[in-house]
């Protein structure tokens, strides 16, 4: 089918506009992608509550105020409309304090900051003669900066059923307890397969678990001697088992990566013309 000239020159205008930054504050927000899935069931007993389709837009944050950005969370969508007037806002679900690692930031490395933070966005699926999303309004909130510090808990095999003091945990409102299960209660929440001594460490980590962003047993050079790990978390409180590749001894320090006063930054949504797939 032969597009006319007017309609490649609005598609090509609408590209241009999803491409800019649609927010001109501190933080800008880029389209970078769009996803849609759609789905049809011929049987409504062939599967169960499975998605009527989707449109998934991928969203690059930039801007000072988001460098080294670690997660994201409390979307809300307060708005999203396809071209022929079709509402696609998503269900909505209580907006809670639970945040996603941004893609880049994992448990043993933080976001790097040269790296743009990208996110995703999930709206109901558009009419089928929809060329395009009129307009997504919401907003988001991520997780960015703070002060990096590792703690080193040097002869650790010494602490067992001790707890950890250090200026950076203090910061980051977290009580760190090196576990002894001989001497550990029901309420510690160990698996029931934790130990420390021999070949495993077992540390009890109460409070925010997005502050630790790295744990290890490491060695007398600063190698780390930890390749393996479990880790079980209730409420407010991580355990995490440590599987030495050696026995435990003293020469062997546990070293946790901190990050302390991250602030909360609220990106504004507020998205026009974005061509779908």
């Amino acid at each position: 089918m032969e597009r006319s000239p007017q309609r490649t020159c609005f598609a090509l205008l609408a590209t241009a506009l999803t491409l800019a930054p649609a927010a001109r504050g501190a933080v800008s927000v880029q389209v970078v992608r769009v996803d849609e899935s759609r789905v049809k069931e011929f049987d409504s007993g062939a599967s169960h509550g499975g998605s009527p389709g989707q449109v998934t837009l991928t969203l690059r944050l930039g801007g000072a105020e988001v460098a080294g950005a670690s997660e994201y969370g409390r979307l809300r969508i307060t708005e999203a409309t396809d071209d022929t007037g079709l509402s696609i806002k998503p269900e909505q679900f209580a907006v809670g304090d639970e945040f996603t690692p941004l893609p880049g930031s994992t448990f043993d490395a933080g976001q790097d900051a040269r790296r743009p933070a990208e996110i995703q966005v999930s709206l109901a699926a558009p009419s089928r003669s929809a060329t395009r999303i009129a307009r997504v309004k919401g907003e988001v909130y991520v997780k960015a900066g703070g002060r990096k510090d590792a703690v080193t808990v040097a002869r650790v095999a010494e602490r067992i059923g001790k707890a950890v003091e250090h200026p950076a945990l203090k910061a980051a409102k977290l009580t760190v307890t090196i576990v002894d299960p001989k001497t550990a209660r029901p309420q510690d929440g160990l698996p029931s397969d934790a130990a420390s001594g021999g070949n495993t460490l077992t540390v009890k980590i109460v409070g925010d678990g997005s502050a630790v962003k790295g744990i290890e047993v490491v060695g007398p050079e600063g190698q780390s001697v930890s390749p393996g790990r479990s880790s079980s978390s209730s409420g407010n409180t991580t355990v995490h088992t440590l599987i030495l590749e050696r026995t435990l001894d003293p020469s062997m320090a546990l070293k946790i990566d901190v990050l302390s006063g991250q602030r909360f930054v609220r990106v504004p949504l507020d998205l026009k013309d974005i061509p779908l797939p």
